[in-house]
């Protein structure tokens, strides 16, 4: 996708003593671009599509949309936490 390398980026932290309290950043692009489209007014059928055509959304917009996708990412960073 095009996440940064957070994960990497966090166990150097954790294996230099840091302690991580907060973690911020857009967890879904899928779903800002959506919420963007619909904000100005497109119907949300085509937003789905424009995501799909355009290489925003997991190849099954379903998991974007089912909220699958940032559970996946959250679950991910927090046993990456500990």
């Amino acid at each position: 996708g095009a996440g940064l390398p957070i994960v990497s980026t966090i166990k150097t932290l954790l294996n230099s003593g840091d302690e991580i309290t907060e973690i911020s950043g857009v967890a879904s692009g899928t779903m800002t671009f959506l919420f963007t489209q619909l904000q100005n007014s497109v119907p949300f059928s085509e937003a789905v599509r424009k995501a799909k055509e355009g290489g925003y959304s997991e190849p099954d917009p379903r998991d974007d949309l089912s909220g699958e996708d940032v559970a996946r990412k959250f679950l991910i960073l927090a046993r990456t936490c500990g």
